[in-house]
């Protein structure tokens, strides 16, 4: 037997190892033993090997399966956290969004209740509203404050103290473009009148970026409005460069107040309903008029009905509103005439005029005017659908009764559910109106709030008059300015016309205007007086406004736009004001000789920034 396949085997330890080696390699015994089976040890051992290697590859398969599902489940939660936070966050955001709208709608309901309620004083309402205001503002509610603010000047409320007062003026003033647009997109075209509002609102905001009275978050708000208005301008009226320089040199006054009517003509003008230099002469007029006195019948119509449509062309409706009221008396067959229609209904509607002009001049309106005014707002609510007047007749009219309108809203105490009330009373589904239901009406009315005793002061109908157009301002206050120059109340009349410009307005064109600037001169030095008797340091202006007063009130009788009543009202102040410039100043008579040449112009009047420079070089 070979030895081939034979193995020493250590019988203290067990380690197997070959023939040739003497001790056991493992312990170093020498009790050891010759065995078979190498082959079979290392089948064994081969074996062995496999099946740890086999084992080895399960185990990390059955790893990776284990870490995957681990992975799988980690990536499965974080999914699930993030849908749960993402529909959470939803879930708050809708519930924020609801709070919102519930603010919102309580918000709302407290105007509204704040509105209605008659009974709360102007101050309670300031105290009560105001601070509603400030959360409409804040949520962006532009619609609800500009319903404040319409609501607000009907009732007579002082919205004019809430700090975004000229924000919600626009705000209104979009929301009349606005009922423009709403208008053409239901009658598929504007009128005449319509786009005549669009440019005078358009004026009105055409140097909006500069407005120092309106703060910046403000304009951004508005800007939006802004350019719509600017895009709708240039959409539905076409204006060439010679018209809009025409716009805003005649359009625009100095003080930067948009004339509605001047818009109104120099449109009109575009679009050939007006030709200014065809207005037909008061002599000539008279002269046809007296003519056809005596005549009657068709030879009454062949002489006057061309004067008429000259007129009517013209847009002379002061003439034709005299004349149709004369034809009343004396039974001319002006019903004959193609637009009786419309001079019968200007008839109408010159009753806003002569309430208008009455008020304007400080008298207390009759009750047949007030009826006749809540009467002709009937009459004329639906006026832009009135059968049997042509769209130029219409047109013609327009601005009249928008200036009903306007009226209606500051004039009478009512809310929509009043006013819609008294409709369904007075007015028949013909349009008919009941004359005597209204005058009943009036007569409660005028019981609650026509007090015959209770008087405004300046300062407060200027407040309520912030909106009025310049032609109605000046109707407004000039009776006032009347009323303190006829009772010799010239201190008076120097305070209203200071307040009178804090708030930008102009008393040019008033009968006593030159009278007013040489009192304002006097009642200037008076200050001036007080501040020196008082201690004051005098400045450079001080010193101008004693010698300009001066000079000015001395050199009164030259001037031809005084009258001689005004010139010896003038006198007493002329009197102090010498008094003043004789123990002041101590000019040569060569000197002020000098001065008279140098600062008095040959029609008599002085300009200050001469006598500011003249002062300047005499200080030094």
């Amino acid at each position: 037997m070979s030895g081939q396949g034979m193995r020493k085997e250590c019988n203290f330890c067990g380690r197997r190892f070959g023939q040739e080696v003497k001790l056991c390699p493992n312990c170093g015994s020498t009790n050891i033993k010759l065995v078979a089976g190498e082959n079979l040890f290392l089948g064994e051992e081969s074996a062995t090997e496999s099946e740890k290697t086999k084992k080895s590859k399960t185990e990390k398969k059955k790893q990776k399966k284990k870490w995957k599902k681990i992975i799988v489940i980690f990536v499965s939660v974080l999914a699930g956290i993030l849908l749960l936070l993402i529909v959470a966050s939803q879930l708050i955001l809708r519930w924020a969004d609801k709070q919102v709208e519930k603010e919102k709608l309580s918000i709302n309901e407290q105007v509204q209740q704040v509105l209605e309620d008659r009974e709360m004083s102007n101050e309670e309402w300031k105290e009560t509203m105001l601070p509603l205001l400030d959360e409409l503002y804040s949520y962006h509610m532009d619609e609800e404050i500009a319903e404040v603010f319409d609501k607000a000047l009907t009732d007579e409320r002082p919205i004019y103290d809430w700090e975004h007062y000229l924000y919600a003026s626009s705000l209104a003033d979009f929301r009349v473009v606005e009922g423009i647009l709403e208008y053409e997109q239901s009658a598929g075209s504007l009128q005449d009148y319509h786009n005549t509002m669009l440019v005078y609102y358009w004026l009105q905001y055409n140097d909006f970026e500069f407005r120092e009275e309106l703060t910046a978050e403000e304009k951004e708000r508005l800007q939006p409005h802004v350019e719509n208005l600017r895009n709708d301008v240039v959409e539905y009226v076409e204006l060439t460069d010679e018209e809009l320089n025409q716009l805003f040199m005649e359009g625009i006054n100095g003080y930067g107040t948009v004339d509605y009517l001047a818009v109104d003509r120099i449109l009109n003008e575009k679009n050939g309903i007006v030709d200014e230099g065809n207005v037909l002469d008061e002599a000539y007029i008279n002269e046809v008029l007296q003519g056809a006195e005596n005549m009657y019948g068709d030879a009454w119509k062949e002489e006057v009905f061309p004067l008429l449509n000259e007129l009517y062309a013209n847009n002379q409706m002061d003439v034709l509103y005299d004349i149709y009221m004369e034809t009343q008396r004396n039974f001319k067959p002006i019903v004959d005439w193609e637009h009786f229609l419309f001079i019968r209904t200007l008839s109408d509607i010159y009753d806003i005029e002569i309430a208008l002009e009455k008020e304007a001049r400080g008298e207390q309106l009759q009750e047949w005017l007030y009826v006749n005014l809540l009467t002709d707002y009937y009459e004329f609510e639906n006026f832009e659908n009135r059968a049997g007047l042509t769209e130029e007749e219409k047109n013609k009219l327009m601005p009249y009764v928008i200036k009903l309108r306007e009226d209606a809203k500051t004039r009478w105490n009512f809310d929509e559910g009043d006013w819609d009330e008294l409709r369904e009373l007075a007015v028949s589904e013909y349009g008919i109106v009941d004359y005597g239901i209204i005058e009943g009406y009036v007569k409660l009315w005028m019981e609650k709030y026509v007090n015959t005793n209770e008087t405004k002061s300046i300062e407060e109908e200027l407040k309520a008059s912030v909106d009025m157009d310049n032609a109605a301002w000046k109707r407004r206050f000039f009776p006032m300015l009347d009323d303190l120059y006829e009772q010799g109340l010239d201190e008076e009349l120097y305070n209203a016309i200071r307040l009178i410009n804090t708030y930008d307005r102009t008393i040019a064109g008033w009968q006593h205007y030159y009278y007013a600037e040489k009192l304002m001169d006097y009642f200037d030095m008076e200050n001036v007086w007080r501040i020196e008797a008082e201690g004051g340091e005098m400045e450079v202006y001080d010193y101008t406004v004693l010698l300009y007063g001066y000079l000015n009130l001395k050199h009164c009788k030259e001037l031809s736009e005084l009258s001689a009543e005004e010139v010896e009202r003038l006198q007493p102040y002329w009197q102090k004001a010498y008094q003043d410039s004789i123990t002041r100043w101590d000019f040569t008579d060569k000197q002020w000789k000098e001065i008279e040449e140098t600062l008095v112009r040959s029609n008599g009047f002085v300009y200050f920034s001469d006598v500011k420079e003249f002062i300047e070089q005499w200080l030094e």
